[in-house]
């Protein structure tokens, strides 16, 4: 099959599910490498995933990632993507829905379980709340971690610095102080 076949091919799939579906997808489209993107309704993704997983139309069965896009500027300022491959279509899906920093996501771990640990990871990083999540632990940063380092607003420094303290042999944390010494220079005459 050609990718031309293909691409006629997905958008027939796209018109199909998105009228079995209709009230659950805001809007879809198919993208240029051969994915079809569906845009939902952040309480209706589990919905909209299992129908894709278990239409014999579609057969979405095996997750690839999850990510998320910090638009600062937006009232939904996160943008959550769950990326899809349906083998039998020879395609990708992907799950979009949008959000802001107290609205929760429903939790797709428990329709397709390898998104447990990236959904652990976009809570962490981007402090994104999913509700049905059995284990919303951090997991690349530390339990005492005060904020979400892939947030737009988290400062590049960070709140506080870490050390390992010799005399006491424990790791010390400390407010972060920055120097204001080289703030001013000399550029002409360095």
């Amino acid at each position: 099959m050609n990718g031309e076949q293909l691409n006629i091919e997905l958008k027939s799939l796209n018109t199909l599910v998105t009228s079995a579906v209709s009230g659950l997808v805001l809007s879809s489209y198919v993208l240029c490498d051969y994915s079809i993107s569906f845009v939902t309704y952040r309480q209706t993704m589990l919905e909209l995933g299992t129908y894709l997983k278990l239409s014999s139309v579609f057969k979405a069965n095996s997750p690839i990632d999850c990510h998320v896009v910090d638009s600062i500027e937006d009232r939904f300022r996160f943008t959550i993507i769950y990326n899809i491959q349906s083998f039998s279509n020879n395609s990708r899906l992907q799950l979009v829905s949008t959000t802001d920093t107290v609205l929760p996501l429903v939790s797709l771990q428990s329709l397709y379980p390898a998104f447990n640990w990236a959904e652990r990871e976009v809570w962490d990083m981007s402090g994104l709340f999913f509700i049905k999540h059995p284990d919303l632990r951090r997991i690349l940063t530390d339990y005492g971690f005060i904020g979400h380092p892939l947030r737009k607003d988290f400062p590049l420094s960070g709140f506080r610095e870490v050390h390992y303290e010799d005399s006491t042999k424990h790791i010390e944390y400390d407010d972060l102080e920055l120097s204001q010494s080289y703030r001013v220079s000399n550029l002409l005459n360095p």
